[in-house]
């Protein structure tokens, strides 16, 4: 895990967003310990996205994420995450299909 952090995100945040994503994950860089609020999580099952290489189709993919939530402390149940609480560790598909 905290390699993946030491590597960075490729989710493409800027700004206040990547600032307060920084913060959090540099202490866990170099404390080795997970602050209050953040969870590790495994979310698997299939992924609906639009497909890059084919605009007009649509893709689904099986597969698991490794994501580290932050931020929790303050977040209320059900509420929908910012892109900023979340840190992709690990992205794998092992199926993919086209479904239009």
């Amino acid at each position: 895990m905290v390699a993946s952090i030491v590597a960075g995100s490729n989710e493409g945040l800027a700004g206040d967003a990547l600032k307060y994503q920084e913060n959090i994950l540099w202490k866990i860089a170099t404390q080795k310990v997970l602050p209050k609020g953040t969870l590790l999580v495994a979310i698997t099952g299939p992924r609906v996205q639009e497909s890059p290489l084919k605009p007009n189709g649509t893709i689904r993919a099986e597969g698991i994420s490794i994501v580290l939530r932050l931020g929790l402390e303050n977040h209320e149940y059900g509420q929908i995450l910012r892109p900023e609480q979340e840190f992709v560790i690990r992205r794998t598909y092992f199926k993919v299909e086209t479904i239009r």
